[in-house]
């Protein structure tokens, strides 16, 4: 379990249902040994098993890369996953890094098949897990850059966070066992009531996300500074204590967390 801290989207914590600055990665690799068909069946196999994660299969759906012929028909002749829940996205959605042949940058990459859980309800689908595909080796500008690698190699990501919000049939990452009791606590330290939808559930969200970002940092060695990593933890503190400041609470609060 990868621990990853991402800054570069940090307008979007507390305000979707998904986004973190910190959050844990689930995966499997491969180099040179196995490739599309096994990581495909495997991670069919892990989500839908009863022994594994259970999952309803008719509520799970597939992307692959637009010119992905292969993994495109392992998902519709080995998973047997109806046409209508394997769709095919241009470089930009399904390829890693996003818009690498066009883009770049050099080196290796590949396509990409993102695996998708569709909750009851109609609500939003989450993507749960991304299957990458590393066989090539981008050199220089289109056409003709993408050159195979020796060996074809597998690196896949899956959100524990997202992962478990489906296990535990709620809408938001903030809403599972680990986050909630954090929010919950958060709103007690600054006084205000926590609830989902109430207009201090933003705020909230983002002081128990930025305090649980800034310790896993401080954990892993990384002190408030002026600096390059150093400054991003300094800048997290910064703005859990923005937005308690914002709610009235003019005192350092944030080490009760």
């Amino acid at each position: 379990c990868q621990k990853c801290v991402r800054t570069g989207d940090i307008q979007n914590v507390g305000v979707t249902a998904y986004h973190h600055t910190f959050f844990e990665m689930l995966g499997n690799f491969s180099f040179g040994d196995y490739f599309k068909r096994e990581a495909i069946t495997w991670a069919w196999e892990f989500l839908t098993d009863p022994k594994w994660l259970g999952l309803e299969a008719d509520r799970l759906s597939a992307t692959v890369y637009v010119d992905d012929d292969e993994a495109y028909d392992i998902w519709r002749n080995e998973i047997k996953l109806p046409a209508d829940r394997v769709r095919r996205d241009n470089e930009d959605e399904n390829f890693w890094p996003a818009g690498a042949p066009s883009n770049g940058p050099d080196g290796v990459c590949g396509p990409c098949s993102e695996i998708f859980y569709h909750p009851p309800g109609g609500h939003q689908e989450v993507e749960i897990w991304n299957l990458v595909f590393t066989q090539f080796n981008r050199v220089g500008s289109p056409p003709d850059n993408l050159r195979p690698l020796p060996k074809q190699n597998i690196d896949t990501g899956m959100g524990l966070e997202r992962t478990a919000a489906v296990l535990q049939g709620v809408q938001s990452n903030f809403e599972i066992d680990i986050l909630k009791p954090l929010c919950y606590a958060a709103a007690d330290i600054l006084d205000v009531k926590y609830e989902f939808n109430n207009p201090h559930g933003r705020p909230i969200r983002r002081v128990a996300d930025h305090a649980r970002a800034a310790t896993f940092a401080i954990h892993e060695g990384v002190q408030p500074g002026s600096e390059k990593e150093a400054y991003v933890v300094r800048q997290l503190l910064r703005r859990a204590l923005l937005e308690g400041y914002l709610l009235g609470t003019h005192e350092p609060f944030v080490h009760q967390l």
